[in-house]
C-alpha cells in the first residue's frame, strides 16, 4: 500500500485480509491503535496552534464516525459493497 491518506479499494482489501487472519479481536486492536494515532495527531495540532483547540472535538468525532464506517464495510458481501477501485 502507498500511504496517501485515503481509504480506497486497496486499503479495504488489505483490511479484509487482516480481518481474515486476525478476526474481530484484531480489528478491535487495529481500531484502537488507529484511533490513538489520530487523537495524538489532532492534540499535537492544537498544542502547536492554540486557536485550533476549538476544533479538536469535531476532529475526534469525525475520526470516530469514519472508522466505524470503514470497519462495517468489511462485513459486507461484495455485492453490498460499493468499492472505489
Amino acid at each position: 500500500l502507498t500511504v496517501d491518506g485515503k481509504v480506497g479499494g486497496m486499503t479495504m482489501r488489505a483490511l479484509r485480509s487482516f480481518y481474515a487472519r486476525r478476526g474481530s479481536e484484531g480489528m478491535g486492536v487495529l481500531a484502537t491503535g488507529m484511533t490513538g494515532l489520530q487523537i495524538e495527531f489532532y492534540v499535537s495540532l492544537a498544542e502547536q496552534r492554540k486557536k485550533d483547540e476549538v476544533f479538536v472535538y469535531g476532529w475526534l468525532r469525525r475520526t470516530y464516525q469514519r472508522l466505524g464506517s470503514y470497519f462495517s464495510r468489511l462485513t459486507q458481501t461484495p455485492t453490498q459493497r460499493k468499492e472505489r477501485v
